[in-house]
């Protein structure tokens, strides 16, 4: 879990009068009003030309909650044209089992309460041994967010996430910055993939 293998890309919105305002402030606003579903994904990976397959986005549960036929019929869409997705914050919320069952998502993405935090500790490890035999079985890859500490990065690995996230690989940085870790990893091990 040392290599960086992708980076997550968040997206920044510029209010008129507020400013630059964070994900965790327009994207809830964004899911509740549907704007999440119309931001022109397949638009934009023509504009990029960028291949679907090298793109995938992450969509919490509470995207299903209001409108599961319409978020049905978009991920289906995207997924026929190759993007993939990953279910983001598992373990928080409804956590439903169906959501897993019923969409083609490729990536579990465990929420760092069950990594840092107050809580950790036998209970939590059980669930994401639970969660990584689950995404083993159904050949998903399960993401341990919120590593901060080579401690925890040893525990998750153990037992049985496939990929980790966090401050212990690297804080948030702009694009420049991702470049140039990319560019660092692959003169450190040429032989190591690297996907973008």
């Amino acid at each position: 879990m040392s290599a960086y293998r992708t980076f997550e890309a968040l997206v920044r919105w510029f209010h008129p009068v507020k400013g630059e305002m964070r994900p965790d402030e327009f994207i809830p606003v964004a899911e509740e009003t549907g704007v999440i579903i119309t931001l022109g994904i397949l638009n934009a990976l023509k504009e990029a030309n960028l291949d679907p397959r090298r793109l995938e986005l992450e969509v919490t549960e509470s995207l299903f909650l209001e409108d599961n036929d319409n978020t049905g019929r978009f991920i289906e869409e995207l997924s026929a044209k190759g993007i993939r997705f990953a279910l983001d914050d598992f373990g928080t919320g409804y956590s439903s089992l169906g959501y897993i069952n019923k969409f083609p998502f490729k990536k579990i993405k465990v929420d760092r309460s069950f990594v840092s935090g107050p809580n950790v500790g036998r209970k939590s490890d059980a669930i994401i041994r639970a969660v990584a035999e689950m995404g083993s079985t159904l050949e998903m890859e399960i993401v341990a967010e919120g590593l901060e500490t080579i401690e925890q990065v040893q525990a998750v690995k153990e037992a049985g996430c496939t990929l980790g996230q966090g401050y212990y690989f690297s804080r948030a940085v702009p694009d420049h910055l991702a470049a140039m870790l990319l560019a660092q990893e692959r003169e450190e091990d040429p032989l190591r993939r690297v996907a973008g």
